[in-house]
């Protein structure tokens, strides 16, 4: 967090097991039963489900290549009495957009202005070269910051830490305690000794340079299509031929051993979701690997391997 800007002094700081424990635990403890709270009109599917689980209300707020429109943003304001946002600043899930500083000025001045709660959801910083900061740094007292490291290393610890106000450390707290005790503490310790030793930068930077191979063939595969990706980015999010729609384009990768996930998952609210699927670059385990679901997408992308809506 330090890297980034956070104030990270032990008395802020709340050890969760994993990012998505961490949304269900700021969600239960921090809000109410029938808030609302604003996020992108595609968004991570995992604050869906924590939203769902504990009665929240999400609303959608328009997105451009910079993520939620600080106009979208204040006219949802406008309409709802909403609580708090949501967002991701930096290579959002599942669109890649990336915050500049102009913009995150824009939307911590509204949040500022509205008294909301930011919940802000940085997975990803660890890898980008941008230079904006999180929108944390501007509103510190009125955000809550997860910091997972599933991302960065070692999946299998279920480590997150939460950086928050003073007000709401007993609360958020409290709730980790009542849903599973404490995150592992000897799972937290190595997380711990991984950074304080340098063992994740070393392996960061090691997942950097396999993501940059793996996007060069990315590139080339999908070079006659349209999509979005920012540099040391996990995903892409491609735009499919209109003769694809993206359930049914999800549902034949699927069958011929590929998985991505379509826009439906990612939508909010009543909006119509663009015809787009997300895939991800990091997911398999071997550049072979990598390279035989990229020739399967191409050949599906063609229509050379044709819909599976006939066999399910």
């Amino acid at each position: 967090m330090k890297r980034f800007g956070i104030r990270a002094d032990a008395e802020n700081i709340i050890v969760t097991a994993g990012a998505q424990h961490a949304l269900n635990c700021i969600l239960s403890s921090v809000f109410q039963p029938g808030d609302r709270i604003a996020v992108d009109c595609l968004t991570y599917p995992g604050i869906k489900t924590a939203a769902r689980i504990c009665g929240i209300q999400l609303e959608a707020v328009a997105m451009d290549s910079e993520g939620m429109t600080p106009q979208s943003l204040e006219a949802v304001c406008n309409r709802h009495d909403v609580k708090g946002v949501y967002t991701v600043s930096t290579m959002q899930n599942p669109t890649n957009a990336f915050m500049s500083e102009r913009r995150s000025a824009a939307i911590a001045e509204i949040i500022a202005k509205k008294d909301l709660i930011l919940i802000e959801d940085d997975l990803y910083r660890f890898v980008s070269s941008g230079d904006s900061g999180p929108l944390t740094v501007r509103i510190p007292e009125q955000s809550i910051y997860i910091a997972g490291i599933s991302k960065a290393f070692f999946a299998g610890l279920r480590v997150s830490f939460v950086a928050a106000p003073k007000r709401f450390c007993n609360r958020i707290s409290q709730t980790v305690v009542d849903t599973l005790w404490m995150a592992p503490t000897l799972n937290a310790e190595i997380a711990c000794e991984c950074i304080s030793g340098g063992t994740a930068e070393e392996i960061i930077a090691s997942k950097r340079q396999e993501l940059r191979r793996r996007a060069r063939r990315m590139e080339t595969a999908l070079s006659e299509y349209e999509y979005r990706y920012v540099p040391d980015s996990m995903f892409v999010w491609v735009t499919l031929p209109d003769y694809w729609r993206s359930v049914e384009f999800e549902r034949t990768a699927n069958v011929n051993g590929v998985n991505v996930i379509s826009s439906d998952k990612f939508s909010v609210g009543s909006i119509v979701p663009p015809n787009c699927v997300r895939i991800s670059l990091s997911g398999p385990g071997s550049m072979e690997e990598f390279e035989e679901g990229l020739a399967i997408l191409r050949k599906i992308l063609s229509f050379e391997i044709g819909s599976a809506g006939g066999v399910i």
